[in-house]
């Protein structure tokens, strides 16, 4: 699941020359795109155990989450 992510955020950030998708600034907001996508990626019930793992390293990272 993490791998198409990758896949899919590489197309779209080549094809774009690094725009945001639809217009957003969140790359203004610290971490806030990733925070977008965890969110988003919360909601594939496949992808459950990957997110806890990952919300495990943001929390041992302190990442700001906002």
């Amino acid at each position: 699941l993490g791998e198409t992510f990758k896949i899919k955020i590489k197309q779209h950030y080549d094809s774009t020359d690094f725009a945001e998708p639809d217009s957003s600034r969140r790359i203004l907001s610290p971490n806030g795109r990733f925070f977008d996508l965890l969110m988003a990626a919360q909601e594939i019930d496949s992808a459950r155990e990957e997110i806890e793992e990952i919300k495990a390293m943001v929390k041992e990272f302190k990442l700001v989450d906002i």
